[in-house]
């Protein structure tokens, strides 16, 4: 959990430190916020965009962490995926901008890249999120393995998308990871509902990784008060592990595939699923 600034070095620079310390703790899969790089927001999306890999972007520093530490390393950034073309100045646009989560592996090669299916339109008290008017959608879902459990990579308001989390059930997921920049206005209600949600109905372990509650936020244009809260639920349903609404942390817990499988044992939903048809 970041409490993400305007400045990016200053976010890299504590966002590798937190990796370190979770490193050192046997953290092997880190799960870093959405959009961490900078402020979160329509007007300062383009800022904030990087090519993946280029030099200090937020894609490089994990890639760099990833490495380090020999641990998986995911989080989000604004992908520029403009055509790189010799001789002519960089062309950032809505069709060029994405809200991607790269993962790296532990020799630091990109294993996975997840671009945001499900792009927040959210009008809730003070707060309205458009991205649409920024970001173009990912059309794809995205996995990778951390130790013989797979990853499925989801980003924020994909929570709220049931058949998302289903495909990745129906795809053999034990983990769904949301890198997440939640808003206070809806995560006060919503944020630790929906994860615990998903990881009952899908029997799973869920990930939520937010940017830390931001209270000054209220009184700046153009910014947006956070939700904070990152936490882990497993497929019972319990918080293994929670960071508070405000200040930067980690949350981190052991999963186990043989308590996946326990769980799936125990309530057996994928063999006793029906279809439903309408009455006659």
């Amino acid at each position: 959990q970041l409490k993400v600034a305007a400045d990016r070095a200053h976010n890299l620079s504590r966002a590798r430190e937190l990796i370190r310390q979770a490193a050192a703790e046997g953290a092997e899969l880190m799960v870093l916020p959405e959009a961490f790089t900078g402020t979160y927001g329509v007007e300062h999306f383009a800022q904030n965009a990087e090519k993946l890999h280029e030099v200090e972007s937020g894609s490089a520093m994990m890639r760099e962490a990833a490495e380090e530490h020999g641990v998986y390393v995911m989080g989000g950034v604004v992908e520029d995926a403009s055509p790189i073309v010799p001789g002519s100045w960089p062309r950032t646009t809505k069709e060029t901008l994405f809200n991607t989560i790269p993962a790296f592996g532990p020799d630091g090669t990109l294993v996975a890249r997840y671009r945001k299916v499900h792009l927040s339109r959210v009008k809730a008290g003070p707060d309205a999120t458009a991205e649409a008017t920024v970001f173009q959608p990912g059309d794809h879902a995205a996995t990778f393995e951390v130790n013989g459990l797979k990853v499925g990579m989801c980003c924020c308001f994909d929570l709220r998308f049931k058949h998302l989390s289903q495909f990745y059930e129906e795809d053999a997921c034990d983990i769904l990871a949301y890198p997440s920049a939640f808003l206070h206005s809806t995560g006060q209600h919503h944020w630790e509902l929906l994860l615990r949600s998903r990881a009952v109905d899908h029997q799973v372990y869920s990930l939520g990784s937010n940017h830390a509650m931001n209270p000054a936020a209220a009184e700046t244009p153009g910014e947006t008060v956070m939700y904070g809260q990152s936490l882990i639920a497993d497929p019972w349903g319990t918080v293994l592990d929670a960071c508070p609404l405000e200040g930067e942390g980690f949350a981190i817990a052991d999963l186990s595939k043989e308590f996946i499988g326990d769980v799936r044992e125990r309530i057996p939903l994928r063999t006793d699923a029906r279809e439903v048809t309408a009455a006659p």
